[in-house]
């Protein structure tokens, strides 16, 4: 959930957690429990108290929204360390919890294919939120970017241990703590519901024209190799063309009405990049995104 209006942070909730317990994707900062913030999950949404930053008078606020399993979970011991997930197949989207134990491990995702982007946080201390996205470059799991900072990819084996996830595990590395407890979210690709893909910038007004097979209803994007901020761009505030009103997922700004520089197409099988700026569109840059169909063609979750 996030203010449009005003400079508030970014609140996430999930339904594993519980009410009220918010970790932040634009702060380092380890779990709270805040009153006044969601205060239940229901069958069809959630309940809001008076915290400022989900329910301030008169403003108007934006909330992104994945259904996994109405809050119902599962051990899962796929892993060396002994996960508590809860998973929507159908989605391809998963809520892992365990606690880390400082070494190379495996945690279980509870996905029936291996994920293609992960975000993960530890609760317990403050630390960046970390991202596995498996086109952010050639051997993108010896890589990570965080998504509370701005900063471009950085190179280690320490994050995702140079391991790519499999359809029962990912692995993480020696640059997770010890003893501390963690959450992460984990989606894999589902046709004509979800894509996780890059782009290659080409710095022009009439930039990329990028292939999803749906028309986007959300879109997460970063220049995986420059200091770039967290984009985001959805069908609510935009309900035409071009989409142009942008949050970042790293900072608590109120959202901005771009002026011409940073705008997109949302069309019926993709998007198409109609900036120049190095964040959206860098010559020659390597984009990766995020994007969820606004009316996905999936059926069945496995035939399109």
């Amino acid at each position: 959930i996030k203010s449009r209006d005003t400079a508030s942070a970014h609140m996430l909730f999930d339904s594993s957690r519980g009410p009220q317990l918010r970790i932040k994707p634009d702060s380092t900062s380890s779990e709270t429990t805040s009153e006044g913030t969601v205060s239940k999950f229901l069958k069809g949404g959630y309940a809001v108290g008076d915290q400022t930053a989900v329910n301030t008078s008169g403003d108007s606020l934006v909330g992104w929204n994945w259904v996994a399993n109405a809050g119902t979970t599962a051990s899962n011991t796929n892993g060396s360390i002994t996960s508590t997930v809860q998973v929507n197949q159908t989605a391809g989207f998963s809520i892992v919890k365990w606690t880390s134990t400082g070494s190379n491990a495996t945690v279980g995702h509870g996905l029936s294919t291996a994920p293609s982007f992960i975000l993960g946080k530890v609760l317990t201390r403050t630390d960046n939120w970390i991202v596995g996205h498996h086109k952010q470059s050639s051997t993108p799991w010896n890589n990570a970017t965080f998504l509370s900072v701005s900063d471009s990819q950085y190179t280690s084996a320490a994050y995702w241990n140079n391991t790519a996830p499999t359809s029962t595990v990912f692995t993480t590395g020696t640059w997770w703590y010890s003893s501390e407890n963690y959450i992460a979210y984990c989606w894999h690709e589902v046709d004509g519901f979800s894509k996780f893909g890059k782009y290659t910038g080409n710095g022009s007004a009439d930039g990329p024209f990028v292939y999803t097979g749906f028309r986007p209803a959300w879109i997460m994007i970063k220049n995986a190799g420059a200091t770039a901020s967290w984009f985001m761009l959805d069908a609510a505030r935009n309900t035409f063309n071009p989409v142009e009103n942008w949050l970042v997922a790293d900072d608590p700004q109120a959202e901005v009405v771009t002026s011409g520089d940073r705008k997109i197409d949302f069309l019926s099988n993709g998007f198409k990049i109609r900036a120049t700026t190095t964040d959206f569109n860098g010559s020659s840059a390597n984009m990766i995104y995020m994007a969820f169909a606004e009316h996905p063609f999936v059926g069945d979750g496995t035939n399109p």
